[in-house]
């Protein structure tokens, strides 16, 4: 499952320099997409030993990947409170 952990990685780090490179209002607005995107890389990525051992491996990544998708969220919510921290 190492694979996938590198996945998810790689997008979170591609969804974090998208939040920081949209404009507070574009965030507000229309959030970029980023949770639900990671979980589906990840599942899919998990596909690749999942064949051979019967589909077992994206099961456990779709259920346990759906725990990391509120750190996107919060990420999302969180950052315009902390621009205008920032600004002040």
């Amino acid at each position: 499952m190492g694979h996938v952990h590198v996945v998810v990685a790689y997008l979170a780090f591609r969804y974090a320099r998208t939040l920081h490179d949209t404009s507070t209002r574009v965030l507000a607005d229309a959030p970029p997409p980023g949770a639900l995107r990671a979980l589906g890389y990840a599942t899919l990525a998990s596909l690749i030993p999942g064949v051979m051992l019967f589909a077992i491996p994206p099961v456990v990544v779709a259920a346990t990947g759906a725990f990391v998708v509120p750190a996107f969220v919060l990420a999302r919510h969180r950052l315009p409170e902390e621009r205008r921290s920032l600004d002040a």
